[in-house]
C-alpha cells in the first residue's frame, strides 16, 4: 500500500459549534493498492476527542491507523473499486434529502423558515445550548409564525444537564414545542435520564458516541428514538442495522457528514443512499449539506444541490476527478 496526502484548510463562515472561526485542518488521501487507486477525506475534530491531524497521518505512516484514519482507508477502498470500473459509486443509488444546517440563531424567523419551506426543506437543524436565553428567545419567535411543515431539530451537543435540557424545552411556546422533531445530545448520554427526557419533552437523538453505544449495547428501549451516525467515524451500516432491529419503537436513523471536506460529504451521502435502499423507511432526513458552513472552494463549488437534495459529484468513484488530479500530493513514507 502507498499513501499520498494533500493537506487542506476549511474556513468557517461563522463560528463552528466547537472550533470557533479558526480554519479547519484536514487532508485528502490518495491510496494505491493492488485493487487500484482510491481517495478519502481525513478530517479530525480534536475538540471532540479525535487525535489531531498530525497524529492521524503518523498512524497511517506507521501502519497502525487510528480509528478515524482507519475509516478513511475503508472509504478509499470503496472509491478505488468504483474508479477501477470507470463508474460513479452512486450508480443506482438515490441520496436522501437533507435538513438545513443553521449555524446562526440570529437568522431564525419568518423569512428563513418561509424560504426553506419554499425550497422543499422538511427540517432545519439548530445548534443550541451555548446561550440558552438568547436561543429560547429566537425560537419563541417561531411561535408567532404561520404554521409550517418545517420541523425543528435542536442539537445541544451535550452542553446542558438533563434538567437544563428539560427546562429549555419547557420554556418554548407550545406551538414551537410541537414542531420539534427531536432534541439531539441534550446532555451526556445516560439511558435513564434520556428515557425520561424522551417521555416528557421530545424524541431524543444520540449523536456523540453513537457507534460505541450501539456496539456495547448501551442503547435501551425508550432511551434513544433517533440514531445520528457519521460514516467518517463509525461503520454506519453496522450501527444503523443493529439499532433499527434491536430497539423497539418507531426509531430511525439520520446520516450526517462530519462537517468535513466536500469529498467527505460524498462518502456520507453514499452511506446514506446505501442504507436508505437497504432499510426502507428507517432513514430519516439526513444532514449532508454541510459545505455551506465554510467559505466556498473549488470542491464545494463542484457540488450539485437541488434544494434539500445533494446530487452525486461528477466523475468516477466519489467524484471530483478533475480537481483531485492536479493537487500537490506528498507520499507518506514508512
Amino acid at each position: 500500500m502507498k499513501i499520498w496526502t494533500s493537506p487542506y484548510a476549511l474556513q468557517p463562515r461563522r463560528p463552528a459549534s466547537e472550533g470557533g472561526r479558526d480554519a479547519r485542518r484536514g487532508a485528502l488521501l490518495r491510496v494505491e493498492t493492488a485493487a487500484g487507486v482510491g481517495h478519502a477525506d481525513l478530517h479530525p475534530w480534536p475538540e471532540l476527542g479525535d487525535e489531531p491531524l498530525d497524529a492521524q497521518l503518523e498512524s497511517l505512516r506507521a501502519g497502525r491507523p487510528l480509528r478515524l484514519a482507519a475509516r478513511a482507508l475503508a472509504w478509499s477502498e470503496v472509491d478505488a473499486a468504483a474508479r477501477s470500473l470507470g463508474k460513479s459509486a452512486f450508480e443506482g443509488l438515490r441520496i436522501p434529502p437533507s435538513h438545513f444546517l443553521a449555524v446562526d440563531m440570529g437568522f431564525v424567523g419568518r423569512e428563513m423558515i418561509g424560504a426553506l419551506e419554499g425550497d422543499g426543506y422538511r427540517a432545519v437543524k439548530l445548534k443550541v445550548g451555548r446561550d440558552p436565553a438568547r436561543e429560547i428567545e429566537a425560537l419563541s419567535r417561531l411561535g408567532e409564525e404561520p404554521e409550517s411543515a418545517v420541523r425543528l431539530r435542536l442539537d445541544f451537543n451535550a452542553r446542558l444537564d438533563a434538567e437544563g435540557a428539560r427546562a429549555f424545552i419547557a420554556s418554548l411556546p407550545r406551538s414551537v414545542r410541537e414542531r420539534v422533531e427531536f432534541i439531539e445530545d441534550p446532555c451526556a448520554f445516560a439511558p435513564a435520564a434520556w428515557k425520561a427526557l424522551s417521555a416528557s419533552t421530545a424524541p431524543v437523538a444520540l449523536d456523540r458516541a453513537a457507534g460505541a453505544a450501539v456496539a456495547f449495547g448501551a442503547i435501551t428501549s425508550g432511551a434513544v428514538d433517533v440514531l445520528v451516525v457519521k460514516p467518517a467515524i463509525d461503520d454506519a451500516h453496522d450501527a444503523v442495522s443493529t439499532f433499527v432491529t434491536a430497539v423497539s419503537g418507531p426509531n430511525y436513523a439520520v446520516v450526517t457528514s462530519y462537517l468535513d471536506h466536500p469529498f467527505g460529504q460524498m462518502t456520507a451521502a453514499f452511506s446514506a443512499a446505501t442504507l436508505a435502499g437497504e432499510l426502507p423507511g428507517r432513514i430519516g432526513v439526513c444532514g449532508l449539506l454541510s459545505h455551506s458552513a465554510y467559505e466556498p472552494s473549488g470542491f464545494s463549488e463542484a457540488l450539485r444541490q437541488r434544494g434539500p437534495n445533494l446530487m452525486p459529484a461528477e466523475g468516477t468513484g466519489f467524484g471530483f476527478d478533475g480537481l483531485l488530479e492536479p493537487l500537490e500530493w506528498r507520499e507518506l513514507k514508512a
